[in-house]
């Protein structure tokens, strides 16, 4: 008789989900699909079959800890992606900094999202992203 492998989320994708919980005061994987502009169906597969790279990316990413030294969860940190859907972050530093939360995602800004990701092509993304970064500038100068 053949032994079958148990799937699910592997300890790394519940440390992750763990450390993106508290930095986006979320409470679920549900959530977490939400927030990332995906289905709660698709966080059941998640939950089933752990997470994608592509979402591991995509969670590290808002985190800030991709290319952003200056962030804390990698000032002390390293990230390592390793093949087979596994991405760790090593080092004694690995805390998040809770002032930076993003408040809950409406559902206007939820279409907008799944909108985006459904029909935007990448030349669309960099101008909106281009357009807004030019109005974050001009909030802040005018502060």
């Amino acid at each position: 008789m053949q032994e079958t492998k148990k799937q699910g989320m592997s300890s790394e994708d519940k440390d992750l989900l763990e450390i993106t919980k508290k930095a986006f005061n979320i409470t679920s994987l549900g959530a977490l699909a939400t927030l990332l502009g995906r289905s709660k169906s698709t966080a059941q597969n998640w939950y089933k079959n752990g997470l994608p790279s592509s979402v591991k990316y995509e969670i590290l990413e808002m985190l800030g800890s991709v290319g952003n030294a200056d962030n804390p969860i990698s000032q002390k940190s390293s990230l390592m992606a390793v093949g087979n859907n596994v991405v760790q972050i090593k080092g004694d530093g690995n805390h998040i900094n809770h002032s930076h939360t993003l408040p809950p995602i409406d559902d206007e800004l939820q279409e907008i999202i799944e909108l985006l990701r459904a029909y935007a092509t990448p030349k669309l993304k960099m101008e909106l992203k281009a357009k807004l970064l030019k109005y974050k500038e001009f909030e802040e100068k005018t502060k």
